[in-house]
Parts: C-alpha cells; structure tokens; sequence
C-alpha cells in the first residue's frame, strides 16, 4: 500500500463523496513545448510507455508512476493530531487545535481513509473536463486549474499561463474509498 497525501480541503471533498480523482505531475517530462501525450504500453506493474508530441518533434519515454496500478490500495495521508491519546483529523472535524502535525510523517497506521485506484491514465493539465473538474472536488475547470497552480507556487489568473504549466503531463488517478478499511 502507497501513500498519497491530500490538503484539507481535498481530504474533505473526499469525505463528501465529490473527490474520486486526482492528477499528479510526471515527473522528468519537459513540458515546454509539449501539445500532446499518448499512453502507448504498460510494460509491467507501474511502468509505461509514453509519446510525446512537441511542436518540433516527437519522443517516446518510460514513465514509472509510483502509485502502481488498478486495484491497489492508498492510504491517505492527511493533518492529524494526537490529543488524550486519541487521533484527529484537520477535515472534517471542525477542530482546532495548535498540535496539527505534517502530514508528510502520517504513519500508515493513523490513516482513516484508504482509496482503491480504479483507473490510471495520463494526459494534459489543461485537457481536464467539466466533469473531471468537478470529480476533483471543484466546480469548474479554472476554479482547479489556479488550485494547482497555487500548490506549485505558479502565478496563473486563469487566462494568462506565462510558464506553460498548463501542459504539464499527469497521471489520471481515478479511486473510490475501500470501505473496507475506511474508519
């Protein structure tokens, strides 16, 4: 089982039922110049075979995507805290409290929410849908698209892209909650 970290808010839209994907960046792929990218082959377990199109060339890479494949399981890592010894959670809860640890060093063990991937693929940040949008947890394509470009410290007023992060390759993670294990 892999971890997959969400901000609060993405840990609630989760909670609600409204999350049920999510794009992560591949890395060691230059975007500048990119207009289209193609899954070709999965060779095994979590490698891919990938075409890049450029504006002045073309290219096929090997990709590792570190969260596997369908049907493995994710756990979630999230803001918690242990307060009388008992666990809590920044989403959710409506707690405050000024213990809140990162959630980078959640323990396996303190997660509550475990996510069974139902689909990878990739694509272009800037070719996610209304409805993709809103299976991300937000209610139209801009809206997601300056969230991501806050978390990746890029300014984007949702016209202008001055670094052409809007294509950006990601990984299409698609999930649903395991509620076998959900706590």
């Amino acid at each position: 089982m892999k971890p997959i970290m969400f901000s609060k808010e993405m840990v609630e839209q989760i909670l609600k039922g409204k999350k049920t994907q999510t794009r992560r960046q591949i890395k060691g792929i230059d975007y500048n110049g990119l207009t289209k990218i193609q899954l070709i082959n999965k060779l095994i377990e979590n490698y891919y075979i990938i075409d890049l199109k450029y504006k002045n060339k073309r290219e096929t890479v090997g990709c590792f995507c570190r969260y596997n494949s369908v049907d493995n399981l994710l756990y979630v890592k999230e803001t918690y805290a242990i307060q009388n010894n008992k666990i809590i959670y920044e989403a959710g809860q409506g707690l405050q409290t000024n213990i809140w640890q990162n959630k980078l060093f959640m323990s396996k063990k303190y997660s509550r929410i475990h996510l069974k991937i139902s689909h990878i693929g990739i694509d272009l940040l800037n070719n996610i849908t209304l409805e993709d949008a809103r299976s991300e947890g937000f209610t139209d394509k801009i809206s997601f698209l300056k969230y991501v470009a806050k978390i990746k410290n890029i300014n984007y007023d949702g016209i202008v892209d001055s670094t052409g992060f809007l294509f950006m390759p990601v990984w299409v993670i698609k999930f649903e909650i395991d509620k076998t294990i959900y706590k």
